[in-house]
């Protein structure tokens, strides 16, 4: 059985919302766990946010977050895209001194990127 990043996602949002008669009525920490790694995790946050209006107050209700839960959805989604535009601009500027390394002789592109002496 392969198990896909959605199914994590998936169990994870499911454990987050874990019902108070299943939890004895108790905010556990592996809500707020379960929760947390989402958040951390790729595609947790897209996850989320796609979530209605009323599974999110679910939450906020049950004391697993804070009543400002879409309010800050949205600036954690903004601080990802950027996060991730940095991520490109870092890999274009390594590729770009590799291929001026290369250009002197002192990298070679082809192979694990030995370098040689000048």
């Amino acid at each position: 059985m392969t198990i896909t990043a959605n199914d994590i996602i998936t169990r994870l949002w499911e454990l987050a919302n874990t019902t108070p008669s299943k939890t004895k009525g108790k905010n556990t920490g592996s809500q707020k766990s379960a929760l947390k790694l989402l958040l951390d995790i790729r595609g947790g946050l897209e996850f989320i946010v796609r979530r209605t209006e009323e599974e999110l107050e679910e939450l906020e209700r049950q004391g697993i977050c804070s009543a400002h839960l879409r309010a800050v959805l949205r600036e954690l989604a903004s601080v990802e895209l950027q996060r991730r535009q940095a991520l490109r601009d870092l890999a274009g500027l390594e590729l770009q001194k590799r291929r001026l390394l290369g250009e002197i002789g002192v990298f070679h592109m082809e192979g694990k990127g030995s370098a040689s002496s000048c």
